[in-house]
Order: structure tokens, then sequence, then C-alpha cells
């Protein structure tokens, strides 16, 4: 789990990395951010660390996450992280 802080270190934001399968090296993310700070590059922030983490840290060979694709703005967080859209 990664907490998002604000200058005051307050939580306003959460990550959490999944290892899927340690054989097939496969992850995931996921993040949440209080509605108050939506917009502030939190989530791009937590999702940025979750996904370096995975890679460099454990050699993930795979991450996933997975969003409403009517939720423009997470999915242009995972766009922004590197992420290709997969599926419907």
């Amino acid at each position: 789990m990664w907490a998002g802080l604000n200058a005051r270190a307050d939580v306003v934001g959460l990550g959490e990395l999944h290892v899927r399968s340690r054989r097939w090296r496969q992850g995931e993310v996921a993040y949440a951010v209080h509605t108050r700070h939506w917009g502030s590059g939190i989530a791009t922030a937590i999702a940025t660390q979750l996904v370096g983490f995975a890679f460099d840290r454990l050699g993930l060979h795979r991450v996933a996450a997975t969003c409403d694709p009517r939720n423009v703005d997470s999915a242009a967080v995972l766009r922004k992280v590197g992420m290709t859209r997969r599926g419907g």
C-alpha cells in the first residue's frame, strides 16, 4: 500500500500493488484519491511510484490496472504512466 500525502501530511489518496503471479511476473496496480484532490496530480504520482516499483524493484514483466473507460481522467492517468488500453 502507498499513501498519497499533502503538504500537511494528511492522507489524500492511496495506492496498492498486488503481485498476481510471481511465476509469470505479473502485477496489478490500483489507486484512489479523495474527491477534493482530483486533478492535483496525486493519482499520477501514486501510479508512477507503483509502476516504477513493480518493474524496477520487483522485476515484474507486466503490470495491469482497471478503470471504467468513461472515467476519462483515470484513463489519462494510466496513459501517463505508460499503460496501453486492452479489451473493450
